[in-house]
């Protein structure tokens, strides 16, 4: 069963959520809150391009997140 590109990239925004709850559960301490503000932030993005349904927005927002998680890998 083929999904569509807006339900892969909600599923996925779904793991980063579950992932973040995790985390704040257990790590609270550890974890600074800016730097969990932040990434609810890019969530939140996420959600919001998925939620329109524009499979331009979508691909263009997947296209940069892995563009951005390789260059990071550089430094």
């Amino acid at each position: 069963m083929a999904c569509y590109p807006a339900e892969e990239v909600l599923w996925f925004v779904l793991q980063e959520i579950a992932l973040l709850v995790l985390l704040f559960i257990t790590e609270v301490s550890g974890m600074k809150l800016t730097s969990l503000l932040y990434k609810l932030a890019r969530i939140s993005r996420d959600i919001e391009v998925a939620s329109s349904g524009n499979p331009k927005k979508i691909a263009r927002r997947a296209k940069n997140k892995v563009l951005g998680r390789s260059l990071r890998k550089l430094w």
